[in-house]
């Protein structure tokens, strides 16, 4: 689809986006996103199927170190995880990355 031609060709005005905003509301007036809580011992699963040959994160632990731990961080990481779920609240660091370039 090629939405530069369509936004073009089509004529903006306050109907026009009330009416996408009415069709919206009613497809998704009765849907829902729903999280179930994850435990303890799926995060451990999780964990332990990581690939220990892959780079380090940005806190520098790499895989194979969480591998070696994931018995007593996996308590503690699902609650955050659980909590960030239930309350929507990612925090900051979560969002953080590097990227690198293949030149």
């Amino acid at each position: 689809m090629n939405i530069a031609g369509f936004i073009n060709k089509v004529n903006f005005n306050l109907e026009y986006f009330s009416s996408i905003k009415e069709y919206v509301n009613r497809k998704t007036r009765n849907d829902h996103f729903d999280l179930q809580p994850i435990s303890a011992y799926e995060v451990s699963k999780i964990i332990k199927q990581l690939n220990p040959n892959k780079s380090v994160g940005l806190g520098g632990i790499g895989p194979k170190l969480i591998k070696l731990c994931s018995d007593y961080i996996s308590v503690p990481l699902s609650s955050v995880i659980n909590r960030s779920t239930n309350t929507s609240d990612l925090s900051r660091y979560l969002k953080e990355c590097v990227c690198y370039t293949n030149i």
